[in-house]
């Protein structure tokens, strides 16, 4: 039973790791300018300069380097995680409760399950953030 439930779930990851969408968000949603406290004159906003972009690589689940960044599509924060260590983290009772394992029937798409995102607890389908793959490479 055990190397069902190994092969079932490496069938997911892979699964997973070539239909999730790839997602490029706009260079505005990295690059957010951070409000400081409101002027006494309601008319003038100070903003702080944009700052290079600086997110961290770390999942927040493994503590280890992320190597392919997921958020969920209704996500508003920058942070991501990995999603071959969230696919870990879901027990094998749970990936048939979510119609992710299917005996018989069509495969199910990725892209229509929802998740609970680990960071802000949103659920959603996840997407893959195709800007932090093409700008961080994992090292070789």
């Amino acid at each position: 039973m055990e190397n069902y439930e190994c092969e079932k779930k490496s069938q997911i990851k892979a699964v997973y790791t070539s239909e999730l969408p790839r997602v490029s968000n706009p260079l505005s949603f990295y690059q957010r300018m951070r409000s400081q406290a409101p002027s006494l004159d309601a008319s003038i906003q100070v903003v702080d300069p944009p700052k290079p972009l600086s997110l961290s690589l770390k999942c927040p689940l493994s503590l280890k380097r992320q190597t392919i960044p997921v958020r969920t599509v209704n996500c508003q924060h920058l942070e991501i995680f990995d999603l071959l260590t969230f696919l870990d983290t879901i027990s094998f009772s749970d990936l048939l409760r979510k119609g992710m394992i299917r005996v018989g029937g069509d495969p199910v798409h990725p892209h229509s399950i929802l998740h609970t995102c680990p960071i802000c607890s949103t659920k959603a389908p996840l997407y893959i953030d195709s800007y932090l793959i093409l700008s961080n490479p994992p090292p070789r």
